[in-house]
């Protein structure tokens, strides 16, 4: 078994000073990840937005934290985040995406649904022709994909409204044999899980503010800061739950 944790939409800003409706979201991060780093797991993915305002100050910030864990972590972008920003390794944070992890049996996709300038998401012909081939290489193990928009609504008009574009060709790719067993995102600030088909589509709220689930437009939620805890089976099997996190 591999123990992943997924936190995600982490908004820092270069200014420490700055809120996010209010609240400090170095140390809502500070705290998600202490609470994180308790669960012995063999790897952290962040689920894009790491950053409010893309700048080289916030990735700084981030990366002293990420500094003092003891494992391994990786990173997608979402639209608030500026790769080429983390300081002197020319978006190396986020690495060349796509790209594959090996958490054997495992492996994790990693693909970039970031569009500069653009709340909303997309994947491009690039990417999808990438993600057929990946899902058509014969292994043995099982997949994980990892992006911050999610590829279906999540019931709220004002977040579908920034979705992912061409979500269809995402879909088409997974309507071919693979061994895809979940599809793990951020960018909606909540709690999110339907099954489409073999697989699980999942979103993690965000280490910061929550949305309200199901809100026609922007409104917050009043629940905690959280992360998830993903346990991958040898057997394909996927354990996950969702831990909040106090003040």
């Amino acid at each position: 078994m591999r123990r992943l944790l997924h936190l995600t939409d982490t908004h820092i800003d270069a200014d420490a000073a700055a809120r996010f409706d209010g609240m400090d979201t170095r140390a809502s991060f500070a705290r998600t990840l202490a609470a994180a780093r308790a669960e012995g797991a063999h790897g952290l993915v962040l689920g894009g937005d790491l950053s409010m305002d893309g700048s080289a100050a916030s990735y700084r910030w981030l990366a002293a934290q990420l500094a003092t864990l003891d494992l391994p972590w990786w990173a997608v972008p979402g639209n608030h985040d500026d790769p080429q920003a983390w300081p002197g390794t020319g978006g190396s944070a986020f690495g060349v995406l796509p790209r594959i992890v090996a958490l054997s049996p495992w492996r994790l996709l990693l693909l970039s649904t970031r569009v500069a300038g653009e709340p909303g998401g997309l994947l491009g012909a690039a990417q999808l022709e990438w993600l057929g081939q990946a899902l058509a290489t014969a292994h043995a193990g099982y997949d994980l994909v990892v992006m911050h928009h999610p590829p279906l609504a999540v019931d709220s008009p004002w977040i579908d409204a920034m979705g992912l574009a061409d979500a269809a060709g995402f879909w088409d790719c997974l309507a071919r044999p693979h061994r895809v067993r979940a599809v793990i995102c951020g960018h909606v600030h909540q709690v999110f899980e339907r099954v489409r088909g073999p697989l699980r589509v999942l979103t993690t709220p965000s280490t910061c503010v929550q949305f309200l689930p199901r809100a026609r437009r922007y409104a917050t939620d009043p629940r905690a800061p959280a992360y998830r805890v993903l346990d991958l089976g040898d057997d394909g099997s996927l354990a996950t739950r969702v831990a909040r996190v106090g003040a």
